[in-house]
């Protein structure tokens, strides 16, 4: 069995926003005790094998290449399932914290997943000679950090995208279908396999409006449009723009308009 490794970052200047205190290998099967806290905020890389993450009266499986935080007064404990070996840093200071924020999807228990990369990087800075310690575990840190930063911005922007992506395409069925006496958030789940739910969340936030209210404003837009092409009656208009009910049509159209359709239809035969 390898030796663990620990190398002691010396205090040798003003580290008040930022210190790390040591950088630790453990390849010793470790045994599960019981939760503790600690002082000290810890950045942990699993390097090989698998294992469990108690914190906070969760338990979260780990295993090669995850990556997770334990901030002071955390109560965690790390348990060995199969060949378990993972390396860790010690930090403290005010900007361990402003770093913590940065992280954005950090909470107790939050594992980060697939960051070989920095398995990589921590492997190659333990390796560094201890008069150098310092310098190794503030740089493996601080990749750790930058790596899950912009692995986080990627996993939003790509959320951006799926969203506004679902928004067109619900926009653009609405705007192909709205005729359909027969439309409706299942017309819509089924045409697009999206869940109604998440639809009608995606879509009033990106556009302000809920989905209903834009297949309102998208018929009566039309039936404008049908007035001012010379169409006059109004339930042909209705039934043609996707209303099945005249009256419900007249009603619709007075909201968004302010007057009724045949006030409507006057004020085009007036101009």
């Amino acid at each position: 069995m390898e030796k663990n490794i620990c190398h002691f970052v010396p205090y040798t200047a003003d580290h008040s926003a930022f210190h790390t205190v040591n950088f630790v290998l453990e390849n010793n099967v470790q045994i599960y005790s019981g939760l503790r806290a600690e002082a000290l905020y810890k950045a942990f890389c699993v390097f090989n094998g698998r294992g469990r993450l108690h914190v906070m009266g969760k338990t979260c499986d780990i295993c090669v290449g995850d990556v997770f935080f334990i901030s002071p007064a955390t109560y965690f404990a790390i348990e060995t399932v199969e060949d378990l070996s993972y390396s860790y840093v010690s930090y403290i200071g005010q900007r361990a914290a402003m770093l913590m924020d940065n992280i954005g999807s950090y909470s107790p228990g939050y594992v980060f997943h697939g960051c070989d990369m920095i398995c990589e990087m921590w492997k190659k800075c333990l390796a560094v000679g201890s008069e150098f310690s310092g310098l190794a575990s503030e740089s493996a840190l601080l990749y750790a950090f930058a790596f899950i930063s912009e692995k986080n911005a990627a996993l939003s922007n790509k959320k951006k995208f799926r969203e506004s992506d679902a928004v067109a395409l619900i926009k653009k069925c609405i705007d192909d279908n709205f005729s359909r006496v027969d439309f409706s958030l299942e017309f819509l789940e089924k045409e697009l396999k999206y869940n109604r739910k998440y639809m009608s969340y995606v879509f009033k936030k990106k556009m302000n409006v809920g989905i209903v209210e834009y297949l309102s404003t998208v018929r009566v837009q039309n039936a404008c449009t049908m007035m001012s092409q010379g169409s006059r009656s109004v339930g042909d208009i209705a039934f043609r723009c996707g209303f099945s009910d005249p009256q419900y049509f007249s009603r619709v159209f007075r909201k968004k308009m302010g007057m009724p359709p045949k006030s409507y239809i006057a004020s085009i035969d007036a101009s």
